[in-house]
């Protein structure tokens, strides 16, 4: 399908292109998902639950993602996966897709609104990746905010932040699996993750609480002062012959748009690394 392709193609796309040019890549960050986890609202997930859902659509394409690594020539290569939880971004992502109705005046909890949503603002999403480089971690991490909440929580915090009135009722369960089908799995599964090794790497969040991030959401709050952006080098020149070898048909946008790094943003931000190449295939995907 193409939920699977975009993202195991992009690994695909990398590993060959590495294998085939001998470029020398020492350590590989990518994205997964926390819909790997199994469905729970009393489960409290972290990075060592190795028992996951085996008949879940959502799963299954995380599984596949996840593997997709394997394709790499891992020897010689650092890995880090990051497990991502729902992204709170302004113009991208699930978030406007959940206020859109709420702004219309026809917003509602999915289910029974019980179900947990483990996010991350985009901002502390970004920070995330440039720290786990920098700290040369490896191995699984979750990418969500410390403090999850239900969906009735998120649905009510929105519907305040928005002034808006929640006039309409939870829509139950079977209307929206009848609607959405394998994909009512995005919205009705819950997944109480835990950000606590990420923590413990040192890393803080800038928004810990939902409440908090969504304020600066609406106000279209970014942060872009503590990326510094150096003059080109002989590393970014490096990593720009690498890019320039990928099929015309994959778009080449590496991380963000003004909060996630576009490539050429991303080659300058190498400068200070000390790691050789380091690729971001989160963003690799092929056109639509």
């Amino acid at each position: 399908s193409k939920i699977i392709n975009s993202r195991v193609k992009s690994l695909e796309v990398l590993a060959h292109n590495i294998k085939t040019h001998h470029f020398p890549v020492k350590y590989l960050v990518t994205a997964s998902a926390i819909g790997i986890y199994a469905n729970s609202v009393t489960q409290y997930y972290d990075e060592k639950q190795s028992q996951f859902s085996s008949n879940s659509f959502l799963s299954s394409v995380v599984h596949k993602w996840e593997a997709a690594v394997g394709a790499f020539d891992t020897s010689d290569l650092k890995i880090c996966i990051l497990r991502i939880g729902i992204v709170l971004d302004t113009n991208d992502g699930a978030l406007p897709k959940i206020m859109f109705p709420i702004k219309n005046y026809f917003g509602a909890a999915l289910g029974n609104g019980n179900q947990w949503q483990s996010w991350i603002h985009i901002d502390d999403l970004a920070e995330i990746f440039l720290h786990v480089i920098k700290n040369n971690l490896t191995g699984i991490i979750n990418a969500v905010a410390p403090n999850p909440v239900t969906q009735n929580q998120l649905i009510k915090s929105l519907g305040r932040n928005l002034n808006r009135p929640l006039i309409l009722p939870n829509i139950p369960k079977f209307l929206v699996k009848l609607i959405l089908g394998d994909r009512s799995q995005l919205v009705l599964s819950s997944q109480k993750i835990s950000s606590r090794k990420i923590e413990a790497s040192g890393f803080n969040f800038k928004f810990r609480d939902f409440e908090n991030a969504i304020k600066h959401i609406d106000k279209g709050y970014i942060v872009m002062d503590d990326y510094h952006m150096p003059t080109k080098t002989d590393k970014d020149i490096e990593v720009a012959n690498f890019i320039d070898t990928l099929p015309e048909s994959v778009t080449r946008k590496l991380v963000k748009t003004d909060r996630v790094l576009f490539r050429d943003d991303l080659k300058r931000s190498l400068k200070d690394l000390d790691y050789g190449m380091v690729l971001f295939p989160i963003g690799v995907i092929e056109n639509e």
